[in-house]
């Protein structure tokens, strides 16, 4: 069996590196949790307000409820757009080159060979394919780089032989 190459060529398109983050952000900040969490705190300081009148303690509960809101919207809305626009090097063209000898990764100002265990795990998202080397450091493939379905399932298998099975996989966000 020949070992597969694949080779993928792109830009990101003006947002796309912030969808593809707020896609992270809304798994890892666990974000329906907590904001359920948020609603519950509010709900409370109600209570308190509707039962007892106006204190300290509908205050504080009311307050921490919003903060913990605005938190989580910002995380998942306000900090991708930041990263995106922070980083010029999301603003050059990519050319990766994937095989089992690991990735060829080129850019205006990047050569480099990466061996593939760079990475500690890797997502299959229903854009994007997401490989992370570290809690906060990760490279984002948008599937429309590939040139065919058939490059992509090879590049699922690559993953799954040097990184392991796709911690995510699937599910769009809506």
């Amino acid at each position: 069996m020949t070992m597969p190459i694949i080779r993928v060529e792109f830009l990101y398109q003006p947002g796309e590196y912030a969808r593809a983050l707020r896609y992270v952000q809304v798994r890892r900040l666990l974000s329906w949790r907590d904001s359920i969490v948020a609603l519950f705190v509010i709900a409370i300081s109600i209570f308190l307000w509707v039962t007892g009148g106006f204190t300290f303690w509908v205050t504080l509960f009311c307050a921490v409820g919003i903060l913990l809101l605005a938190m989580i919207a910002f995380g998942i809305f306000v900090t991708p757009v930041l990263v995106e626009r922070s980083q010029p090097k999301l603003r050059e063209r990519y050319q990766l080159t994937f095989s089992d000898d690991g990735i060829h990764f080129i850019t205006a100002n990047i050569d480099s060979q990466l061996s593939w265990n760079l990475y500690s795990t890797w997502w299959d998202g229903p854009d994007f394919l997401f490989f992370f080397s570290g809690k906060r450091d990760l490279s984002v493939i948008p599937y429309r780089a590939f040139s065919n379905p058939v490059d992509i399932d090879a590049m699922r298998q690559l993953a799954r032989r040097h990184i392991g099975p796709a911690k995510y996989s699937g599910s769009r966000l809506t």
